[in-house]
């Protein structure tokens, strides 16, 4: 009976998704909406936990405080902001809506950007005024 039931749920599931043509430009807004503040939080903690993992815990976001605390209120705070942002865009459909969303993603990508920039003092090399991780001038490309 239950093999009746989930073959007859799959085939009306394919029956539906079969007969729907993808609206690409609705998909590319949830892509975007959801998906840019989500994952630049995620990559603004990877940052944060490669810092860590590099210098110790003292240069890096939140020092000696509680990091995992931290992380969870970004991640929190980039949700919020992608489903207000998609409230508001199936509400009024304004472009302004679009600002919540990206400007979240713009700010956890500088962060990101920032914490994968620190290094230790004694693991860098000056290049003029140029700071610059001494493993990047061993590697070769």
């Amino acid at each position: 009976m239950k093999k009746a039931i989930c073959t007859l749920a799959m085939l009306l599931t394919m029956s539906a998704v079969a007969d729907a043509k993808p609206n690409w430009k609705r998909i590319g807004k949830i892509a975007l909406v959801w998906g840019a503040p989500v994952a630049s939080s995620l990559l603004a903690t990877k940052g944060g936990v490669d810092c860590r993992k590099r210098n110790g815990v003292a240069p890096c976001s939140e020092h000696y405080g509680e990091f995992n605390a931290f992380e969870g209120v970004r991640g929190g705070f980039s949700l919020t902001m992608s489903t207000l942002s998609w409230k508001c865009l199936n509400g009024t459909g304004d472009k302004m809506c679009y600002s919540m969303a990206v400007g979240t993603a713009v700010f956890n990508t500088y962060w990101w950007r920032h914490e994968e920039g620190i290094y230790k003092p004694e693991d860098t090399t000056k290049i003029g005024t140029l700071v610059v991780p001494k493993s990047f001038l061993l590697k070769r490309y």
